[in-house]
């Protein structure tokens, strides 16, 4: 767990953080720290980890650096709007607060409201009517390790041409973004793109 608190509970997120995705499995949070002093005067930098039944701690390839004003956060994504840190490229979200490594709330500052990122799974649409779970997590395996597959269908069982794809981490949503957006499948191309879902979907007070 990052922090205990709850985006659903207070409708008032400052725009002071910046969600990092891409990092290097080898990055750590005071290299994560470093690369983002120039922009202004950072706080506190975390990459996100996961701890494994047998004790071991991976990377999950993303991370948090929080800022001390809403201006630096939002100075830091434009001014670097792509570099390089460990030899991996880098992605930014300006971001309000961390709740785990599964959701991340989102501010979307042009639109005025927030949203909640769930980091490992993408929004998959344009799928095929006849298209089953087996076949479409076979696909996104060529992005990296699915762990649960979920075709979106109405209240008679049709499907409805979209699913949700939850992958082990979130590098391989941007591998499965990158590889896999605009694939043609049965004739259709479908898109792929991050998950995104309201606060109180994931998010209890």
């Amino acid at each position: 767990m990052v922090c205990g608190c709850s985006p659903a509970a207070d409708t008032t997120i400052p725009l002071s953080s910046v969600f990092v995705s891409g990092l290097s499995p080898t990055t750590s949070s005071e290299a994560l720290k470093t690369h983002f002093a120039a922009c202004g005067e950072v706080e506190k930098a975390l990459v996100l980890t996961k701890t494994h039944v047998d004790g071991v701690v991976t990377s999950l390839c993303c991370g948090v650096v929080r800022f001390s004003s809403s201006d630096e956060a939002v100075h830091a994504v434009s001014s670097l709007s792509s570099s390089v840190l460990d030899g991996s490229e880098l992605h930014y979200h300006v971001i309000g607060s961390v709740c785990d490594s599964n959701t991340i709330a989102i501010n979307e500052p042009l639109l005025g409201f927030a949203r909640v990122l769930l980091p490992t799974k993408v929004f998959v649409g344009g799928l095929p009517e006849e298209i089953t779970t087996e076949e479409i997590t076979s696909l996104f395996s060529q992005a990296g390790t699915v762990v649960s597959t979920e075709v979106l269908v109405n209240k008679k069982g049709r499907v409805l041409g979209f699913a949700e794809v939850e992958f082990s981490d979130p590098a391989s949503v941007q591998a499965a973004i990158t590889k896999l957006n605009g694939h043609e499948m049965e004739g259709r191309w479908i898109y792929v793109r991050e998950l995104f879902v309201e606060p109180e979907e994931t998010i209890s007070t």
